[in-house]
Protein backbone atom coordinates (compact mmCIF):
# COMPACT_ATOMS: atom_id res chain seq x y z
CA UNK A 1 0.00 0.00 0.00
CA UNK A 2 2.01 3.38 -1.02
CA UNK A 3 0.95 6.11 1.45
CA UNK A 4 1.83 9.97 0.33
CA UNK A 5 -0.53 12.48 1.91
CA UNK A 6 1.78 14.58 3.26
CA UNK A 7 3.11 16.36 -0.21
CA UNK A 8 -0.46 16.59 -1.44
CA UNK A 9 -0.88 19.13 1.62
CA UNK A 10 2.11 20.84 0.95
CA UNK A 11 0.53 21.72 -2.30
CA UNK A 12 -2.23 22.31 -1.25
CA UNK A 13 -0.73 24.73 1.31
CA UNK A 14 1.79 26.42 -1.66
CA UNK A 15 -1.84 26.47 -4.23
CA UNK A 16 -3.58 28.81 -1.17
CA UNK A 17 -0.10 30.86 -0.37
CA UNK A 18 0.71 32.02 -4.01
CA UNK A 19 -1.79 34.12 -4.68
CA UNK A 20 -1.37 37.40 -3.25
CA UNK A 21 -3.03 41.07 -3.77
CA UNK A 22 0.21 41.49 -5.66
CA UNK A 23 0.85 38.43 -7.70
CA UNK A 24 2.05 39.56 -10.93
CA UNK A 25 5.46 40.19 -9.54
CA UNK A 26 5.74 36.26 -9.08
CA UNK A 27 4.90 35.30 -12.54
CA UNK A 28 7.22 32.74 -14.07
CA UNK A 29 8.69 34.13 -17.76
CA UNK A 30 8.06 31.11 -19.93
CA UNK A 31 9.06 33.31 -23.09
CA UNK A 32 11.62 31.76 -26.07
CA UNK A 33 15.53 31.88 -24.71
CA UNK A 34 14.62 30.91 -21.43
CA UNK A 35 16.36 28.07 -19.73
CA UNK A 36 15.13 25.42 -16.87
CA UNK A 37 17.12 23.74 -14.51
CA UNK A 38 14.99 21.33 -12.10
CA UNK A 39 14.70 17.47 -10.87
CA UNK A 40 12.67 16.04 -7.81
CA UNK A 41 13.60 13.25 -5.42
CA UNK A 42 11.00 10.64 -4.37
CA UNK A 43 10.73 8.07 -1.71
CA UNK A 44 7.93 5.32 -2.33
CA UNK A 45 6.78 2.90 0.37
CA UNK A 46 5.45 -0.43 0.26
CA UNK A 47 4.27 -2.40 2.62
CA UNK A 48 3.27 -6.41 2.47
CA UNK A 49 1.69 -8.85 4.83
CA UNK A 50 1.08 -12.38 3.66
CA UNK A 51 0.93 -15.42 5.88
CA UNK A 52 1.63 -13.14 8.89
CA UNK A 53 4.84 -11.60 8.00
CA UNK A 54 5.32 -8.14 7.00
CA UNK A 55 7.75 -6.76 4.36
CA UNK A 56 8.62 -3.07 4.20
CA UNK A 57 10.33 -1.83 0.70
CA UNK A 58 11.19 1.74 -0.48
CA UNK A 59 12.01 2.91 -4.08
CA UNK A 60 14.00 5.66 -3.93
CA UNK A 61 13.79 7.82 -7.28
CA UNK A 62 16.03 11.06 -8.24
CA UNK A 63 15.42 12.67 -11.76
CA UNK A 64 17.50 16.08 -12.63
CA UNK A 65 16.17 17.93 -15.74
CA UNK A 66 16.90 20.72 -18.30
CA UNK A 67 14.77 22.54 -20.85
CA UNK A 68 14.83 25.42 -23.04
CA UNK A 69 11.93 27.25 -24.53
CA UNK A 70 12.38 27.26 -28.46
CA UNK A 71 8.97 29.44 -28.63
CA UNK A 72 7.02 30.99 -25.98
CA UNK A 73 5.52 28.18 -23.32
CA UNK A 74 7.11 25.90 -25.47
CA UNK A 75 9.89 23.61 -23.34
CA UNK A 76 12.41 20.95 -25.03
CA UNK A 77 13.61 18.88 -22.29
CA UNK A 78 16.77 16.50 -21.13
CA UNK A 79 15.77 14.65 -18.03
CA UNK A 80 17.81 11.65 -15.94
CA UNK A 81 16.58 8.89 -13.31
CA UNK A 82 17.83 6.94 -11.22
CA UNK A 83 15.74 4.30 -9.69
CA UNK A 84 16.84 2.14 -6.61
CA UNK A 85 14.38 -0.23 -4.58
CA UNK A 86 15.51 -1.72 -1.21
CA UNK A 87 14.04 -2.94 1.74
CA UNK A 88 12.82 -6.87 2.84
CA UNK A 89 10.08 -5.94 0.49
CA UNK A 90 12.69 -5.74 -2.55
CA UNK A 91 15.37 -8.72 -1.41
CA UNK A 92 13.81 -11.64 -2.93
CA UNK A 93 11.07 -13.13 -4.45
CA UNK A 94 9.32 -12.26 -7.35
CA UNK A 95 9.04 -8.66 -5.66
CA UNK A 96 12.95 -7.57 -6.88
CA UNK A 97 11.67 -8.16 -10.24
CA UNK A 98 8.88 -5.34 -10.44
CA UNK A 99 11.01 -2.32 -9.35
CA UNK A 100 14.76 -3.23 -10.43
CA UNK A 101 17.73 -0.77 -10.28
CA UNK A 102 17.30 1.42 -13.22
CA UNK A 103 19.39 4.62 -14.74
CA UNK A 104 17.83 6.29 -17.66
CA UNK A 105 17.80 9.42 -19.54
CA UNK A 106 15.07 10.67 -21.53
CA UNK A 107 13.87 14.08 -24.17
CA UNK A 108 10.75 14.88 -24.96
CA UNK A 109 8.62 18.64 -24.81
CA UNK A 110 6.18 20.52 -22.52
CA UNK A 111 3.56 23.06 -23.11
CA UNK A 112 2.78 25.47 -20.78
CA UNK A 113 -0.94 27.18 -20.18
CA UNK A 114 -1.15 29.95 -17.73
CA UNK A 115 -3.79 29.35 -15.18
CA UNK A 116 -3.15 32.56 -13.07
CA UNK A 117 -0.12 35.15 -12.09
CA UNK A 118 1.29 32.63 -10.41
CA UNK A 119 -0.19 29.31 -11.74
CA UNK A 120 1.13 27.77 -14.59
CA UNK A 121 -0.26 23.94 -15.73
CA UNK A 122 1.65 21.82 -18.22
CA UNK A 123 1.39 18.99 -19.99
CA UNK A 124 3.68 16.97 -22.47
CA UNK A 125 5.75 13.68 -23.83
CA UNK A 126 9.29 12.38 -23.15
CA UNK A 127 10.66 9.21 -24.78
CA UNK A 128 13.88 7.49 -23.69
CA UNK A 129 16.60 4.74 -22.76
CA UNK A 130 17.65 2.93 -19.87
CA UNK A 131 19.53 0.51 -18.53
CA UNK A 132 18.09 -1.98 -15.57
CA UNK A 133 20.34 -4.26 -13.54
CA UNK A 134 19.20 -6.44 -10.50
CA UNK A 135 21.38 -7.83 -7.90
CA UNK A 136 20.38 -11.47 -8.42
CA UNK A 137 22.55 -14.24 -10.70
CA UNK A 138 19.39 -15.74 -12.30
CA UNK A 139 18.10 -12.75 -13.84
CA UNK A 140 19.85 -10.96 -16.62
CA UNK A 141 20.11 -7.26 -17.04
CA UNK A 142 18.28 -5.36 -19.24
CA UNK A 143 17.75 -2.66 -21.55
CA UNK A 144 14.74 -0.61 -21.51
CA UNK A 145 12.40 1.87 -23.77
CA UNK A 146 10.46 4.58 -21.90
CA UNK A 147 7.45 6.79 -22.82
CA UNK A 148 6.54 9.60 -19.93
CA UNK A 149 3.66 11.35 -20.05
CA UNK A 150 4.07 14.55 -17.75
CA UNK A 151 1.42 16.62 -16.76
CA UNK A 152 1.13 19.05 -13.67
CA UNK A 153 1.13 22.70 -12.42
CA UNK A 154 4.15 25.11 -11.45
CA UNK A 155 3.47 27.27 -8.26
CA UNK A 156 5.64 30.00 -8.36
CA UNK A 157 7.40 31.07 -5.49
CA UNK A 158 9.36 33.73 -7.22
CA UNK A 159 9.44 34.97 -11.02
CA UNK A 160 13.01 32.65 -11.46
CA UNK A 161 11.42 29.67 -9.01
CA UNK A 162 8.35 27.12 -8.85
CA UNK A 163 7.17 24.18 -7.34
CA UNK A 164 6.32 21.43 -9.71
CA UNK A 165 3.57 19.54 -8.58
CA UNK A 166 2.30 16.71 -11.15
CA UNK A 167 1.50 13.19 -12.60
CA UNK A 168 3.41 10.94 -14.35
CA UNK A 169 2.39 8.26 -16.25
CA UNK A 170 5.57 5.85 -17.46
CA UNK A 171 5.54 3.11 -19.77
CA UNK A 172 8.75 0.76 -19.77
CA UNK A 173 9.27 -1.96 -21.82
CA UNK A 174 12.21 -4.41 -21.09
CA UNK A 175 14.35 -5.61 -24.34
CA UNK A 176 16.00 -8.75 -22.56
CA UNK A 177 13.36 -9.64 -19.37
CA UNK A 178 10.31 -9.44 -22.14
CA UNK A 179 8.34 -7.22 -19.85
CA UNK A 180 5.95 -4.46 -19.76
CA UNK A 181 5.36 -2.11 -17.15
CA UNK A 182 3.10 0.60 -16.43
CA UNK A 183 3.79 2.70 -12.90
CA UNK A 184 2.48 6.40 -12.03
CA UNK A 185 4.25 7.56 -9.47
CA UNK A 186 2.22 8.75 -6.20
CA UNK A 187 3.26 12.73 -4.21
CA UNK A 188 5.09 13.60 -7.77
CA UNK A 189 6.97 17.29 -6.10
CA UNK A 190 9.65 18.96 -7.40
CA UNK A 191 11.47 22.49 -8.12
CA UNK A 192 12.63 24.13 -11.03
CA UNK A 193 14.41 27.33 -11.71
CA UNK A 194 14.29 29.68 -14.92
CA UNK A 195 16.43 32.08 -16.06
Amino acid sequence: MRTSLVPVAIVAALVLLAAPAHAEEGTLKLTAGTFQLGGDVGLTSMVDSTAGKTNAGFVFSFSPSAGYFVVDNLELLLALQLTIPFGDYYSGGYNFLLFPKRFGAEVGARYHFNLAPRVTAYAGLQVGVGYTWYENAFVRNSTDLSVTLPAGVLIAVHENVAIDAGLRLILNRFFDADVWRFTVPVGYLGVEAYF
